[in-house]
């Protein structure tokens, strides 16, 4: 298929007042100058109109699939603008440049009841603004290098992601590098990863206001900073081989910090009332612990 008819194929509903432009020179064109009545009608499948040096600048027909298709054509011929209407009630109107590649779209079905596209010089979409199933609205900005996506439901929960290309040649593939979601019924983060997706870093706070500041390598956790969940307060820092470092501050009063070494790890406690521990843990167990009363 050509350039040419996949524009033409596109299909747009339109500015349909123009067909009857095309209807009354056809008429005047088609015998001497008369009042035309109310009554008076033109049947037919296919309507041309020409200009002065023969080219076809206009073309309303209905194919031979019943769609209806209406197209205007520059003076040399490349097709410029198309509008058509499926027999589902599909309609899309395309504005193609001087080379006959797509720039514009304006198209409406049942699936997606509106979305407007403009195309790069190559014909590959560049910009998408969209409304799909469930009125959810969403503004989509795309380049071979890159892409920004944003969205917002009817409940109010939104999206906002950023991305970029990985890897080379055919093998390249498009990573989320930066993301916020958030909304009524879900939790709202903010993400923020490297091309490949493996080390990121999340902010997270959800519908109760508990916190979570996390830090992931090659996708394990390796430090978060957490806070309100049950009035509880917690730091970590884990290095992936069994190393963590941890402490935390409940809503008693009490403190803790352990240093872990896998199984063997020391442990410190402070209670609110004065009375604490402090413990070394050998194969999960005790190996030392002393205890202070207030």
């Amino acid at each position: 298929m050509t350039r040419m008819q996949f524009v033409s194929c596109l299909a747009v509903m339109g500015v349909m007042s123009l067909a009857g432009s095309f209807i009354a020179v056809f008429v005047l064109q088609s015998g001497p100058v008369q009042a035309q009545k109310a009554s008076d009608k033109v049947v037919t499948s296919e309507f041309q109109l020409k200009d002065d040096n023969g080219k076809l600048r206009a073309l309303m027909k209905v194919d031979d699939k019943g769609q209806l298709l209406f197209t205007l054509l520059d003076a040399n011929e490349h097709v410029r603008i198309t509008q058509s209407v499926e027999n589902d009630g599909a309609c899309a109107m395309v504005v193609a440049d001087h080379k006959g590649n797509p720039r514009m779209s304006l198209t409406s079905s049942a699936k997606d009841p509106g979305m407007f596209t403009v195309f790069d010089s190559s014909g590959e979409p560049g910009a998408l603004l969209a409304v799909g199933e469930g009125d959810f609205p969403m503004l989509t900005l795309n380049s071979k290098t890159g892409g920004v996506i944003l969205g917002m439901q009817a409940d109010g929960s939104g999206v906002l992601n950023m991305s970029g290309m990985s890897g080379e040649g055919e093998k390249a593939t498009r990573e989320s590098f930066f993301s916020v979601v958030g909304g009524p019924k879900i939790p709202t983060a903010l993400i923020v990863e490297n091309a490949r997706g493996k080390n990121n870093v999340q902010l997270t706070v959800d519908q109760d206001s508990n916190t979570i500041l996390s830090i992931s390598e090659n996708k394990e956790m390796r430090c978060f900073l957490s806070s309100g969940a049950g009035g509880t307060t917690a730091f970590q820092m884990d290095n992936g081989s069994g190393s963590k470092v941890y402490l935390q501050a409940q809503e008693s009063g009490s403190a803790l910090m352990q240093l872990n070494g896998g199984e063997n790890y020391v442990r410190s406690m402070s209670n609110k009332d004065g009375s604490g521990e402090f413990a070394v843990i050998k194969g999960k167990k005790y190996a030392w612990k002393a205890t202070g009363e207030k």
